[in-house]
């Protein structure tokens, strides 16, 4: 499945997401960046199940917008990725790139940047 998972991507989101100007900027086993002139969207899945689907406004960090997570399980990778597009589209506001809307996602989240030990 995970050699696969930059074809899934490119099947459920990217062909969706470019009627709103985003485009695949690079890909690799488990990640695929997209990105338009307002925002990048980035699909990461590991291999242990985990699928995160983050959009946020360009020049800022993955945590700081709106994001998706779902686990592989009682939904298939190609599911998760389909729910992920709709909740996406549920609000224009995150596709069109709105940086205060998607700051307030962050916030009401709890998502913080991500510090190593």
């Amino acid at each position: 499945m995970d050699e696969h998972f930059p074809d899934l991507v490119a099947d459920k989101l990217a062909t969706v997401l470019a009627r709103y100007g985003i485009e695949i900027t690079s890909q690799d086993r488990w990640c695929v960046e997209m990105a338009s002139p307002r925002l990048n969207v980035r699909a990461a899945f590991d291999p242990r199940g985990e699928l995160d689907v983050e959009v946020y406004p360009i020049g800022s960090q993955t945590w700081e917008g709106w994001s998706y997570t779902g686990m592989v399980g009682r939904a298939s990778l190609e599911r998760l990725l389909e729910i992920a597009l709709v909740a996406m589209e549920s609000d224009p506001r995150i596709l069109e790139g709105d940086p205060d809307f998607l700051a307030e996602c962050a916030k009401q989240c709890g998502r913080q940047p991500r510090h190593l030990p």
